[in-house]
């Protein structure tokens, strides 16, 4: 997911959705109560991807989903 975070932003849209689902993915496997620390550095990273989404424009109602579950994921971070 770190890989294409950074490839997407710089610009690649496709690379910005594969690390959306790579950390989609890994808080699959990485849950809250086997690795806290961890979970929570997952979401963070899933909130930095999903802002710079929204950020774009992309995706339903202009990026506005996007930035509201970026914030989700922050918050969850945070928990």
């Amino acid at each position: 997911g770190g890989v294409y975070l950074s490839i997407g932003q710089r610009g690649d849209d496709d690379a910005l959705a594969a690390s959306i689902d790579a950390f989609r993915a890994v808080l699959e496997v990485r849950t809250r109560d086997r690795d806290p620390q961890g979970w929570a550095r997952t979401q963070g990273n899933l909130g930095i991807a999903l802002s710079v989404l929204g950020e774009r424009g992309i995706g339903p109602n202009h990026g506005v989903d996007a930035l509201e579950a970026s914030i989700a994921s922050y918050r969850a971070a945070l928990e």
